[in-house]
């Protein structure tokens, strides 16, 4: 599968899959972007060291996503490790022991996916999702793909401000706050400027204690910290649509 998404080219693949050995679980993540230098695909695996501190003022990103994926595997029990080579692309690997132990990390499904499980009928509905990272956005896509709404993806605030102006069938608009150019405050508040009844759900990383009142004066019904849970977002969703 290729995502409509590269972070760090501006073309490529991304290939994502497994394989079993017995009782051990193999993922492998691919890419054919800017690859890593030898040297450095130890120190890539501790907080806050990338590659290049470069990318992270030209692409964004904190150097904290491998850090934390590391002490997760750890705690399961499992490895990751990288495979790459300077400008030619890297592959990520995580292996995993399935073992009854394993399985007990994880609570109950039934107990952890009833909310999440009511089967929400969004036919006809217009949804759009103004999101400015690719993974984010397909994790929304994933939660609201059996609703049989129809998503539209901006990618930055200009661009959620140009398709809410070409669609006036719009039913509600998820918005996140955090982007560069127009953030999403400064995008509900144009939006409010022509349109006082579209919902519009703020989706924001940020934990100080005034956000949501900001979400919510700059035009906002709804305020969701990420990471956003499925219950909460389907049934805020279920509030305004149904």
């Amino acid at each position: 599968m290729v995502y409509p998404f590269i972070k760090l080219s501006h073309e490529g693949f991304i290939e994502l899959g497994y394989d079993l050995n017995e009782n051990i679980i193999r993922f492998f993540i691919k890419d054919s972007g800017i690859g890593i230098d030898e040297s450095r695909q130890e120190m890539i695996f501790e907080r806050f060291i990338q590659a290049d501190a470069s990318y992270s003022r030209r692409y964004g990103g904190s150097g904290l996503g491998l850090a934390i994926s590391k002490q997760i595997i750890m705690m399961l029990g499992g490895k990751i490790w990288v495979e790459s080579q300077k400008d030619h692309g890297s592959s990520f690997y995580i292996t995993l022991k399935i073992s009854e132990e394993n399985k007990n990390l994880f609570p109950e499904e039934d107990k952890f996916m009833s909310p999440a499980k009511e089967k929400l009928d969004f036919s006809n509905k217009k949804i759009l999702i103004t999101e400015d990272d690719g993974s984010n956005y397909l994790f929304l896509e994933s939660l609201l793909r059996h609703t049989k709404a129809d998503l539209i993806w901006a990618k930055n605030g200009r661009q959620a401000l140009d398709i809410f102006r070409s669609n006036p069938d719009l039913n509600l608009i998820i918005m996140d706050i955090r982007m560069t150019e127009i953030n999403g405050l400064q995008a509900t508040e144009e939006i409010r400027k022509t349109n006082q009844k579209i919902p519009i759900i703020a989706l924001t990383a940020f934990a100080f204690a005034d956000d949501r009142e900001k979400s919510l004066k700059s035009g906002c019904n709804e305020h969701i910290s990420k990471p956003v849970k499925a219950e909460d977002l389907k049934m805020t969703l279920k509030k305004y649509l149904i």
